[in-house]
């Protein structure tokens, strides 16, 4: 009997062992399939055989070598001579490289405030009871080219949906978005309308009442100065997501609030101070959140808290007030991923990223593929890989960058577009601000549509802000050639003699040109007839 358990034992340590090594080995046999991808130019040919199986010549070392020599990325704006390290240093020089290549340039900032600009006008025009307010990434300067802005509507609304359907009737009839990209999901929890804009190609999301997002803006403002590596860190791992698509609420994502939130956490807790500094390496620090959120961090019992300095609790201690743990319908209160809401009391921000097991498998994954680069770049036989190692983890795709610079262009052209509209609607103004004559023409052939020079109308052009100060001006300088017509007429008559009545109404002064100005304001100064040079 005790032989017949022996022997159930080890067969049982046996069976256990297989297991764990099974599963140690499909671990590794994943983590090599994804060092595998994209390295298809990588692969080493037969001389005879391709990969369809057809017979190709051969060639020579020369032309293989220059198939195997690494491209240079799209963020890289310095010589093509440079090549970036595969240690800790050149990842840190990459990553800075990729912040100055991916953040908003001044263009696309000016192209995204015309479209903020242009989407206020709008709603004062179908919803005038409404403000439109703008928060999330736009407000932060945190956005990637790819990302929307984020507008919500604040005021007495009882049905949101019938608002939004009526937005929906007016941009695409004042054509700032067409049919086929207008969206209006009536029915979420949160209802939002879905656009992207007609010329520009820039996203929009537009919600009703929704003003928690608002105080956050300043909130993330204060980090940003406090940590200046964070946009670094932040523009990363966005470009991280989304090269994975995993960046989207809506399909069970990490939101950037919520990504925000876990890279404030990883800098206030991170054990050296001198990660907080701005000298820090990006590279390790890149390293260490991956290592942090993909294999170290205990997902099923902590929550990520960042007021109050920031630390770690418990899930049950985040959730104990909160009836209990449950919803109404007996759901669990808490995800995967559990971040308190630093400015909502009870709100976690990580309840709607139900795909946070693929996030972190993501994490995890881009943490051993950082090590094994860094561990074969230090073997003299292995041959200089084909990636740079900020590519071995992100990929900024062909259709992104071409859309990028596709939305500048257009944006130069209607930019044009719009300055010459304006300068053909508002002349320019004279040196001498009193002669606006041809200012009042055209205005008032502009409200009558009379043709001009060139024979063309204006009567359909709408007028630009700022007429109201060139009819004022217009207003004054009439009023200036009255009272210097006047005064004119007043020195005329004082030097021919024909005010003999005692009193001179101009002086000496007055009767200097260059104090004309003054003249309306004349001073009667009673004279004596005898010594009057009109009685002589």
């Amino acid at each position: 009997m005790s032989v017949l358990k022996t022997a159930q034992g080890i067969e049982k340590l046996q069976l256990d062992s297989n297991l764990n090594s099974s599963l140690s080995n499909s671990v590794q046999t994943t983590v090599e399939e994804e060092l595998t991808i994209n390295k298809v130019s990588m692969k080493k040919l037969t001389p005879g055989k391709a990969d369809d199986g057809s017979v190709s010549p051969p060639h020579g070392g020369k032309k293989r070598r220059e198939e195997e020599h690494p491209s240079t990325p799209i963020w890289q704006t310095k010589l093509e001579s440079y090549t970036y390290g595969y240690d800790m240093i050149g990842l840190h020089k990459e990553t800075v490289d990729f912040f100055d290549y991916i953040k908003p340039t001044m263009e696309e900032a000016e192209m995204r405030k015309y479209v903020v600009d242009s989407l206020r006008h709008i709603i004062n025009q179908i919803l005038p009871s409404m403000k439109m307010e703008v928060f999330g990434s736009y407000r932060t300067d945190l956005y990637l080219p790819t990302s929307d802005i984020d507008v919500v509507l604040l005021g007495e609304c009882l049905s949101p949906a019938q608002k939004l359907h009526m937005l929906r009737e007016g941009l695409i009839t004042r054509g700032i978005a067409k049919d086929d990209t207008v969206r209006v999901l009536d029915r979420a929890v949160v209802p939002i309308i879905k656009f992207t804009h007609r010329i520009l190609g820039v996203k929009v999301d537009i919600s009703i009442n929704q003003d928690k997002g608002l105080a956050c803006v300043n909130y993330i403002k204060g980090f940003l100065t406090k940590f200046p590596n964070l946009p670094k860190l932040i523009f990363v791992i966005k470009q991280f997501l989304v090269s994975r698509e995993l960046n989207e609420v809506w399909h069970g994502g990490l939101s950037s609030y919520a990504l925000i939130a876990m890279c404030i956490s990883f800098l206030q807790l991170h054990a050296d101070p001198a990660a907080r500094n701005p000298e820090s390496n990006l590279g390790v620090l890149l390293q260490e959140f991956f290592e942090l959120y993909g294999i170290n961090f205990n997902y099923e019992r902590t929550c990520i808290r960042i007021k109050d300095g920031g630390r770690y609790i418990p899930k049950s201690e985040f959730t104990s007030a909160l009836d209990n743990g449950q919803y109404g319908h007996g759901q669990p209160l808490y995800s995967l991923l559990t971040i308190e809401d630093p400015l909502t009391e009870g709100n976690d921000l990580g309840r709607s990223s139900y795909a946070m097991h693929r996030v972190r498998e993501a994490f995890q994954i881009a943490y051993r593929r950082l090590m094994s680069r860094q561990k074969t770049s230090k073997t003299a036989s292995v041959p200089s890989p084909v990636e740079t190692m900020l590519e071995m983890v992100l990929k900024v795709p062909d259709d992104m960058h071409k859309n990028r610079l596709s939305c500048l262009d257009c944006w130069r052209k209607y930019r044009g577009e719009i300055n010459r509209s304006r300068a053909r609607i508002m002349p320019s103004m004279p040196s001498n601000p009193t002669n606006l004559r041809h200012v009042a023409s055209h205005i008032k052939e502009s409200a009558r549509g009379e043709p001009k020079r060139n024979g063309t109308t204006d009567n359909k052009r709408p007028l630009e802000y700022g007429h109201g100060d060139l009819r004022n001006l217009i207003e004054e300088s009439k009023n200036n050639r009255k009272s210097r017509n006047s005064s004119e007429k007043v020195r005329q008559n004082a030097a021919y003699g024909k005010n003999r009545g005692g009193t001179a109404t101009v002086s000496r002064a007055n009767s200097n040109p260059s104090n004309r100005k003054f003249t309306a304001a004349t001073i009667d100064i009673p004279m004596d007839r005898k010594n009057s040079s009109s009685s002589r």
